[in-house]
């Protein structure tokens, strides 16, 4: 019988503050490639202007071998949070890279990374410019879940959006 991990395969957050005023999001994922190796991917998704948005990420791999001397259990887990300690070391560069107005006002504050349920991705996938850089995403995950997660929003509905008052 295949024991079934103790966490969610990939964690969603939402980045705030934000440059440019718009949305930025985290993807973080964990998981054993097909020769049972430890893997991390952390991913970030920004929404740049009302049309546009970027993303960017990177891949982990983890040796969980240890001598057994080590305080420290390296499993899915720890490789989890180690991908969204590194999306938000990566988040801090881009941001500061895009927009240094926007960050040198927030030098004082380091982003926040909230986590959201995974699926707030629907409403990601629906109301801003990033369903294609979710689809780029689903196709450079080695996270079997994510990327499945992913693809199965390409069978959603559009979603339409009525302004009824003004801002």
């Amino acid at each position: 019988m295949d024991q079934q991990p103790s966490h969610a395969p990939f964690r969603l957050f939402r980045i705030s503050p934000a440059p440019f005023g718009k949305q930025a999001f985290a993807i973080c994922a964990a998981f054993r490639d097909h020769r049972s190796d430890l893997k991390s991917e952390c991913f970030v998704l920004m929404q740049t202007s009302v049309t546009d948005g970027l993303a960017f990420g990177t891949r982990f791999s983890y040796s969980d071998k240890t001598d057994g001397q080590s305080p420290f259990v390296i499993d899915e887990a720890f490789a989890l949070d180690d991908a969204l300690h590194q999306a938000e070391t990566m988040y801090s560069v881009r941001a500061q890279e895009l927009d240094q107005v926007f960050m040198e006002k927030l030098a004082w504050a380091r982003p926040s990374f909230s986590e959201i349920a995974q699926h707030r991705l629907v409403g990601i996938w629906a109301h801003t410019p990033l369903s294609d850089s979710l689809l780029s995403i689903a196709d450079k995950s080695g996270c079997e879940p994510l990327s499945q997660f992913i693809y199965s929003l390409r069978a959603l509905p559009k979603f339409t959006q009525t302004q009824l008052l003004p801002f």
